[in-house]
């Protein structure tokens, strides 16, 4: 017999997501601003607030091995850095850490694995950053996000 059994909580709290969420849903993916981003993560993720996450352990081991050089990571860090929801970032060619023609070719090298630049509007860029790299927002949606991420760049590198 158990002596100090405890009851259960069955107060859990619940999360509600006031927005049907079907075809006609906008994800993150097509916002066009900071502000358009942030709604609809906050629609959609009930954990759009968490504190961001860097995998710093990831970044310095691919400049250790010789994946990356230093100017990529200190670009790769600094979009990490500026993720405002799940992966995505918004920012100007002229903001990067380097000069402009440089931070065109460190985002191609560092695409499709590391990032991929979704739009790119006369030096205004949309990027999406791996899921594995950076993330805001809830845990499950980032491991389902890491798996379609590397297929993907899997399709991308054959074609």
């Amino acid at each position: 017999m158990i002596d100090n059994y405890e009851e259960p909580n069955t107060k859990l709290k619940k999360h509600n997501i006031d927005k049907y969420i079907g075809v006609e849903t906008i994800f993150p993916v097509h916002a066009q601003t900071e502000e358009q981003l942030h709604e609809i993560c906050k629609q959609l993720d009930v954990h759009h607030w968490r504190n961001l996450e860097v995998n710093h352990w990831a970044l310095i081991e691919s400049q250790i091995q010789g994946l990356i050089t230093a100017g990529e990571l200190s670009v790769l860090y600094w979009l990490c850095s500026r993720v405002e929801n799940w992966n995505i970032v918004f920012c100007n060619i002229k903001d990067l850490p380097c000069h402009e023609k440089k931070a065109y070719s460190f985002l191609k090298q560092l695409s499709p694995w590391s990032l991929r630049v979704v739009e790119n509007n006369r030096g205004a860029l949309k990027i999406s950053v791996s899921p594995f790299l950076v993330w805001k927002g809830d845990i499950h949606r980032r491991e389902k996000h890491i798996k379609e991420w590397y297929l993907d760049a899997r399709r991308m590198e054959r074609n």
